[in-house]
């Protein structure tokens, strides 16, 4: 369902935000036996991210990442243009934040995050003027 090899849904779990698929790439150079020729082997990660009406599930790799909804207690936002923006990332009571870069979310999406996260209140995320704002400003 979704795509997603590692987490298993329930029969009344619906995805309410994604799926967001992106890639990373990392080359790792190796000495080869010959004097003076290298190897380099390129790794792919697929990270698949979605918030369904019961939890987050994030698999990066060979690795799945699950928070039930309920316990989430920050959601940041970033505005990419106006009327539109990125989930970038969750966070719960003990610290654990887990990003999540899903695009495209419109102003009406702002209600279906409260449902979906009832314990958590919505920052948003103004960048580098935002922090520099804060910084100089107190």
């Amino acid at each position: 369902m979704h795509g997603f090899r590692k987490a298993k849904f329930e029969d009344n779990e619906e995805v309410v935000f994604g799926p967001a698929i992106s890639t990373e790439n990392s080359k790792l150079f190796v000495d080869a036996q010959d004097p003076g020729r290298e190897g380099e082997a390129t790794h792919t990660v697929l990270r698949r991210v979605a918030v369904t009406n019961k939890r987050v599930v994030v698999e990066d790799g060979d690795t799945c990442i699950l928070m039930p909804n309920h316990a989430v207690k920050n959601i940041v936002v970033k505005r990419a243009v106006e009327g539109e923006w990125t989930l970038l990332r969750v966070e719960n009571d003990r610290g654990q934040r887990i990003r999540l870069e899903i695009p495209q979310l419109n102003a009406n999406d702002e209600i279906q995050l409260a449902q979906t996260f009832p314990n958590a209140k919505l920052q948003e995320n103004k960048g580098l003027g935002g922090f520099l704002d804060k910084l100089l400003n107190g």
